[in-house]
């Protein structure tokens, strides 16, 4: 059914239906974005912040830890920076659980 309305686009809904042209495609991937935003907001925020970090650090997590063996500076405030966002996190989370 989705093939039907979306011109035959289920996947692939930036590249592929915009590049079918049809007004359609244009709705269905407008639709199908404008969705994803709403409903994963947080989730869109945190890959901001992550690839602000990623960017700026020039690290990814996985290879950040790999390089703490051999040692340097910047891995270690990257690792940091990490291990402290992800407390906030936390910290964060409870409050608004526990309504404060």
């Amino acid at each position: 059914m989705g093939t039907r309305y979306g011109s035959g686009f289920t996947s692939g809904h930036g590249i592929c239906g915009l590049s079918h042209g049809s007004p359609r495609a244009f709705a269905a991937t407008v639709a199908f974005m404008a969705a994803g935003f709403v409903t994963d907001r947080r989730l869109v925020l945190g890959s901001l912040v992550f690839g602000l970090g990623w960017g700026l650090a020039g690290y990814c997590p996985g290879p950040a830890l790999v390089s703490l063996v051999w040692g340097g500076v910047k891995p270690l405030v990257f690792v940091g920076a990490m291990v402290a966002g992800m407390g906030v996190y936390e910290v964060v989370g409870r409050m608004r659980a526990s309504g404060r």
